[in-house]
């Protein structure tokens, strides 16, 4: 445990300036390793070191990317584990397994593998007379897995097995509580069954989509060895339109054109994606040309700004993202005076959130009141009547404390009855997008009298569960909770609890069986003016008792070099959407 060192601050007051210089030295020694490293490869990121070149007219089409991480797997649920994001993790899985929805870049959902979204009037979505409903999803024909077996519908049953075994180590997707069944109903055509209504059912994915002719004997005969299997890396067999060529552990990974890829053979013949944690190394590769683009959340804004004044072969992108937010721990707080809803506003109330928008991420966000996305989310305009919000004012804050009996010492800093200091944790992994708003808030709390107390999660201990599951007061986390179908997040059976190993979406753990029951009946409410009615409890409640402390809408660059077109820019939906285009000029 440690306290944030000092801050700067400009002649307004501003406590986050300190990063303007943080981004000087950054900069410096991106530059610095750039002059050292002319067309070398940096450290640690294995690969070929030569610099990427403009292709001869009828040679392969091949580009270099990189994570700012080192994936373990090339399998997004394996990488996370329940443990939080892996940046790049999720795009690398994307470009070797499709599922059979997508999320396309305006965050809208379309069909990648199934040849139809479910809907009534198309009769794949059927509504019951009992109130149960059915959905058909028809594979396309010609979708293939990467060793040329058909992909079929008792691989979809499969892996809806998988999916929900908490064996696995890997966390349910959020519509399994909703599913009563799944099942084959001839070799490309799937009948998920439903326990009851549930809105957003046409937003099934099945991703990752797993290989019931690889994978079923071994599930049979010994689970346990399934995750230690060499398929989830050099052996991978997916349904994406690249396949592993070859995969280096914590090195890179090589991938070529899926020929048969049902949606058309991709444009490009061969990614290599290298794994580069260092923000510095990932800069001088970018400066020095040996990596053509970064693949999913990397850079933090300013550092991907200030790469980009020095890339002139290169362009910078953004898309609209998800939220930075934090989770309040009501699992047995310490202090106990956390669980005090009074005690929780007054904390959010010192936050200053637009100082928070203008400084961290030069405001091109947007300061955010509920966790339904003012872009991707219809519903949006019609939660804000139902939403507490609460404006910036330390001044009340510090009231607010005082009232519930506490009292500054000589130092200024708030203490107990017994004379102890009132302390406050946030927990944060240290990538800059998380760390940057833990260190800015934790001194905004000093400023009323509260003592700060910084916990960095190391990359080491990212899949620590228990740990993770335990923070003492606070955890930062980017866009776990965003979105008006993400909901099940505030449910007692998404708790991460011992009982079901620690997964789950419901980092806060909180539990209210009023709240199950209102997110159930939000879920199977269809006519959309009485759905947002629920929705609107839903959101009143949460933001009335702060069970999410909402802060600003993240914001991510990509960097991709210019030679290289049709490359969507990390954002709300998934970057991989539209792999099998992305080209060369």
């Amino acid at each position: 445990m440690r306290a944030p060192g000092p801050q700067t601050r400009d002649p307004k007051g501003a406590t986050m300036t300190i990063w303007s210089y943080v981004g000087i030295g950054w900069l410096a020694m991106a530059i610095v390793a750039t002059g050292c490293a002319g067309t070398q490869t940096a450290p640690n990121t294995g690969g070929s070191t030569s610099a990427p070149s403009a292709e001869a007219p009828g040679s392969p089409k091949k580009i270099v990317m990189a994570v700012r991480s080192v994936p373990k797997f090339i399998t997004y649920s394996m990488n996370s584990g329940g443990g939080g994001r892996i940046d790049g993790s999720q795009e690398l899985s994307g470009l070797t397994a499709s599922g059979l929805v997508v999320q396309g870049a305006d965050g809208k959902y379309i069909p990648h593998l199934a040849e139809a979204m479910p809907t009534v009037d198309n009769g794949l979505w059927r509504v019951l007379p009992d109130g149960r409903m059915e959905t058909l999803l028809k594979i396309r024909d010609g979708a293939r897995w990467h060793d040329g077996t058909p992909v079929s519908a008792q691989d979809i049953a499969f892996t809806a097995q998988l999916d929900q075994d908490r064996d696995m180590p890997w966390v349910p997707a959020r519509w399994y509580p909703y599913i009563d069944s799944v099942e084959a109903m001839d070799a490309r055509t799937v009948k998920v069954g439903w326990r009851q209504a549930y809105v957003f059912a046409d937003r099934v994915d099945f991703f990752p989509i797993l290989p019931r002719h690889l994978l079923e004997e071994t599930y049979q005969r010994d689970k346990a060895s399934i995750p230690g299997l060499t398929y989830w890396t050099q052996d991978y067999v997916g349904t994406g339109p690249f396949r592993v060529k070859d995969w280096v552990t914590d090195s890179h990974v090589t991938m070529v054109a899926f020929d048969q890829y049902v949606l058309g053979r991709p444009k490009l013949d061969q990614i290599e994606v290298r794994f580069i944690p260092d923000d510095n190394a990932l800069a001088a590769n970018l400066l020095s040309g040996t990596v053509d683009s970064t693949l999913g959340p990397g850079f933090s804004l300013e550092q991907g700004m200030q790469v980009r004044d020095l890339w002139t072969e290169g362009n910078f992108g953004t898309g609209p993202q998800g939220n930075i937010s934090m989770n309040v721990q009501f699992l047995n707080p310490d202090p106990a005076i956390l669980s005090n809803v009074q005690f929780r506003k007054a904390l959010m109330t010192a936050i200053d959130r637009q100082q928070l928008v203008d400084e961290l991420v030069f405001g091109l966000s947007q300061v955010i009141h509920n966790h339904v996305h003012p872009t991707a989310d219809p519903e949006f305009p019609f939660m804000d009547q139902y939403t507490v919000k609460y404006p910036f004012d330390a001044r009340r804050a510090t009231q607010m404390i005082e009232e519930l009996g506490y009292r500054k010492g000589a130092d200024g800093m708030f203490v107990d009855s017994a004379g102890q200091p009132l302390s406050i944790q946030i927990m944060s992994t240290q990538d800059d997008a998380n760390a940057k708003p833990q260190i800015a808030i934790l001194q905004m709390w000093k400023n009323i009298g509260v003592t700060p107390d910084l916990e960095a999660v190391t990359q080491q201990r990212q899949r620590d569960l228990p740990y993770r599951a335990n923070f003492r007061n606070f955890s930062i986390q980017s866009g776990q909770t965003y979105g008006a179908d993400r909901m099940t997040a505030i449910t007692s059976k998404e708790a991460r609890l011992p009982e079901n190993n620690y997964l789950g979406t419901n980092y806060s753990r909180y539990m209210d069986p009023q709240m199950d029951a209102l997110v159930d009946r939000y879920h199977a409410t269809v006519p959309f003016g009485e759905r947002m009615q629920v929705l609107g409890q839903i959101v009143h409640s949460y933001t009335d008792n702060l069970v999410w402390f909402p802060l600003y809408l993240r914001v991510l660059p990509t960097l991709t070099h210019r030679r290289i077109v049709n490359v969507t820019p990390v954002g709300l939906g998934n970057q991989w959407w539209n792999a099998q285009l992305w080209d060369l000029r």
